[in-house]
């Protein structure tokens, strides 16, 4: 799925939750047990989110999964969930939620009518990530008895559906949940325009460990990109992270100095090699361009003296040649 270039939060959600085992990751979580626990989520798929039809042209809710149900329970209906984000609280979301779901259900039966199936269960959840705590209804009924008491007998008459919120501004990054893709995309949702990018990247690898750090720094500077507006004029990848780098860099030094110091208070010679042997690997990478095999079995083949000569070495360098220069062997 293309990402839109105005819009890159949603491009955020849905390149992050598009990816099944993803939302596999995040999702069950959110719903009740009794329900989530009867749902085969390794069958998992994302159905169009497009809404046809005049009433709902100007809308579309991000991605819309459907979830079959475990085969030990032949009468139970699939799920099909309407998964979306806001970064706004919205007056009126069970009633626009309510609209996805009947066109959602409508296409359903249209693509089952030859078929005497029980209707799927329609989810609405909605991944909350503004600045202040989510203040607008949840359910349908609370759009009719707003700020009154409802009356029991006219209550029972009205339409019954409820959203699921995950409101990311009531919740500690530290039990933010699901895969390494889905937590760094809430804690980028979390994070203040203005909040310290490297301090981002920085809890991310705290949180993962050193074997992620290639996969989140990319997700972080693509962020990056999309959402400053000095960067999203400019179409040469690397010229950005040029410019990243360079910004980022006594940030970068500092984790490279933290990892170092790190692998040698542990004394571990094999995980201390493997932290910086990729270390390197990923700052080459992200400054020119992606290694060779050759020059990847240099890194690899060098001992942590070496590597640590060649991570100071790395702002300072022109090329992969000259930085492979400082490891062992070298002057």
């Amino acid at each position: 799925m293309k990402s839109h270039p105005n819009k890159p939060h949603n491009s955020l959600f849905i390149n992050t939750f598009q990816t099944p085992a993803t939302a596999a990751s995040y999702l069950p979580q959110l719903l009740p047990t009794s329900l989530s626990s009867r749902l085969d989520w390794s069958r998992l798929k994302l159905t169009s989110p497009a809404h046809s039809g005049e009433d709902l042209s100007d809308r579309r809710s991000d991605l819309i999964i459907e979830v079959p149900a475990l085969m030990k329970y032949p009468k139970m209906p699939s799920a099909i969930i309407i998964f979306e984000h806001q970064s706004t609280p919205h007056e009126r979301m069970p009633l626009r939620t309510a609209a996805y779901m009947m066109r959602t259900l409508e296409r359903w039966i249209k693509a089952n009518k030859k078929t005497k199936k029980q209707l799927p269960l329609v989810i609405s959840v909605v991944m909350y990530h503004g600045n202040r705590k989510w203040n607008q209804a949840t359910t349908l009924r609370e759009l009719f008895f707003h700020n009154v008491d409802p009356i029991d007998e006219i209550e029972a008459l009205l339409p019954s559906m409820s959203v699921i919120l995950n409101d990311l501004s009531q919740i500690p990054p530290e039990q933010l949940h699901g895969s390494v893709d889905a937590v760094i995309c809430q804690r980028l949702f979390q994070a203040h325009p203005n909040e310290d990018k490297v301090g981002a990247l920085k809890w991310a690898i705290e949180r993962f460990g050193p074997d992620t750090i290639k996969f989140i720094t990319h997700i972080i500077i693509n962020y990056i990109w999309a959402t400053d507006l000095r960067l999203r004029h400019i179409k040469n990848r690397g010229k950005v992270i040029q410019i990243l780098i360079e910004e980022l860099g006594e940030g970068m030094r500092d984790i490279r100095a933290e990892y170092i110091e790190e692998g040698r208070q542990e004394g571990r010679q094999i995980g201390r090699m493997v932290s910086l042997s990729r270390l390197c690997q990923l700052q080459l990478e992200l400054k020119f361009s992606p290694l060779t095999k050759k020059q990847i079995a240099t890194i690899n083949a060098s001992t942590p003296e070496g590597l640590e000569r060649l991570l100071v070495s790395i702002f300072e360098v022109a090329s992969v040649g000259e930085a492979l220069e400082h490891l062992d062997g070298a002057a």
